[in-house]
């Protein structure tokens, strides 16, 4: 005779799964412009994602971003030499998830946003390109991100990441010279 004891295996699945996430944060921004000196300022975020129940590791799911900051940079060449930008930011796009162990799950995000922005020198006067625009100025971005969740309890979790707001423009500082690329702000954050 022999005894069988029923097994059940249990399938790991992401943590996210069918879930809404929300998320904050804090960080660092730094534009990528024609000055040549840029400078670390701060950045606030926040997010809500809905994941995708794929009954797996890995997960999918759509991600609405939003971030407010501020961003400068100093250039002796460049007149005037100092310009410093208050940002907003509002991007859609996809997350990627996956369950790598207990703590840690990475993510890539990829979308497209909008950018605010108002470009002004040390003195709080707009820039030359940007004085026939009475508002804000704004373009439209593509947004990339890379991060890592780690997990502190069930339901918790803290995310570090890094990303790119690509501009379509050349204007985020208030300045076009002629022959430089389009211009980028780079962020870290945590929370």
């Amino acid at each position: 005779t022999s005894i069988i004891y029923p097994q059940t295996i249990q399938k790991l699945k992401h943590p996210f799964s069918g879930k809404v996430v929300f998320s904050f944060a804090g960080g660092a921004a730094m534009p990528l412009s024609d000055y040549a000196k840029p400078k670390l300022n701060l950045l606030g975020e926040a997010g809500l994602a809905y994941f995708f129940d794929l009954n797996s590791k890995h997960t999918l799911g759509l991600q609405i971003n939003a971030g407010y900051g501020k961003i400068s940079g100093k250039d002796g060449a460049i007149i005037p030499s100092y310009f410093n930008s208050t940002i907003a930011s509002l991007s859609g796009g996809i997350i990627y998830s996956y369950f790598m162990s207990q703590h840690f799950t990475p993510y890539l995000f990829a979308g497209i946003g909008n950018l605010w922005y108002n470009p002004k020198d040390d003195n709080g006067l707009k820039l030359p390109n940007t004085t026939i625009n009475t508002g804000d100025l704004t373009q439209v971005t593509y947004n990339f991100r890379a991060g890592i969740n780690y997990f502190i309890a069930r339901n918790l979790s803290m995310n570090l990441n890094a990303g790119i707001i690509l501009g379509k423009n050349d204007l985020i500082e208030g300045f076009m010279q002629n022959g430089s690329k389009n211009d980028a702000i780079v962020t870290a954050s945590l929370g």
